[in-house]
């Protein structure tokens, strides 16, 4: 189910018992562990199926600590600055700066 082998792509059901059955093994639900697991697929199969892991998590009915909400908002908040061209890299990896006018 990792890195290397091909399949067909799973059905939503599938994503999930994949998530329950991690959360039943560890007891909770990252991104870390679901990254780290042999029993689940990359955590961005679940963010391009279900739109973000805490909708992945709501469908198997797995509440989110306070903690993990609020960092799950600040990290899209931060994605959603990066796609805006705020403070887009340059090809050169910096930020684009505004050029003075001469």
């Amino acid at each position: 189910m990792r890195k290397g082998v091909t399949a067909r792509t799973p059905d939503d059901d599938e994503l999930l018992a994949e998530l329950r059955q991690l959360l039943a093994a560890r007891g909770r639900l990252t991104a870390s562990l679901i990254e780290a697991s042999d029993i689940t697929r990359a955590p961005i199969s679940y963010i391009r199926r279900f739109g973000s892991l805490m909708s992945a998590y709501a469908r198997i009915g797995y509440r989110v600590s306070e903690r993990q909400r609020k960092a799950s908002e600040r990290f899209r908040a931060q994605n959603e600055l990066k796609g805006s061209g705020r403070n887009k890299p340059s090809a050169l990896g910096r930020p684009n700066r505004p050029q003075p006018s001469d």
